[in-house]
């Protein structure tokens, strides 16, 4: 766990700065708060920490922001969204028990770099999207989701999965 009093006063500085960018990211384009925040945060400290500190954030955001959008929601693409979360965010925990710290470090730096690189080539989701292109934008950042909720109890996470790894080589044996 991330102790704030132990960090220096140029971490803490540098978290602090991810945190203002972060929020004017998200203030100014309504996204972009997880993946400053992860980003900036990931140089000084935890990358688990950060991407569990972004999760709650963000759901507290959106869960306050809801309210003044609900008419306006496009039901059957979040649908579709929340599908492929379902899918793929127990790969993102499996992927936060298993990989090490630096490795996650430099996973989230290279997602990072091509989202921006997509954005700044102009790659959009177009307004009537077909299914396959809906579903498998909703694949990354569900992944990100399922390492948030591993790292709130990474611990846990990779003792269950070290358990089942040895109850199947067992069972093989």
């Amino acid at each position: 766990m991330l102790d704030p009093i132990s960090l220096s006063p140029s971490a803490l500085a540098v978290m602090l700065l991810g945190l203002v960018m972060a929020s004017l990211a998200r203030g100014y384009s309504g996204f972009g708060f997880s993946a400053v925040l992860v980003a900036s945060w990931s140089l000084v400290g935890s990358p688990a920490l950060a991407v569990v500190v972004a999760l709650v954030l963000e759901v507290t955001a959106s869960i306050i922001q809801a309210a003044s959008v609900w008419q306006d929601i496009p039901w059957r693409r979040v649908g579709l969204l929340m599908a492929g979360a379902i899918v793929v965010t127990p790969l993102g925990v499996h992927l936060l028990a298993a990989t090490d710290e630096r490795t996650l470090r430099i996973g989230i730096a290279i997602f990072i770099l091509l989202a921006a690189v997509a954005l700044l080539a102009g790659l959009r989701l177009p307004t009537r999207a077909r299914l396959p292109l809906v579903l498998s934008v909703g694949v990354a950042p569900h992944l990100i989701v399922g390492l948030g909720i591993a790292a709130m109890n990474a611990d846990a996470a990779r003792e269950v999965w070290n358990a089942a790894q040895y109850e199947h080589r067992e069972a093989s044996a």
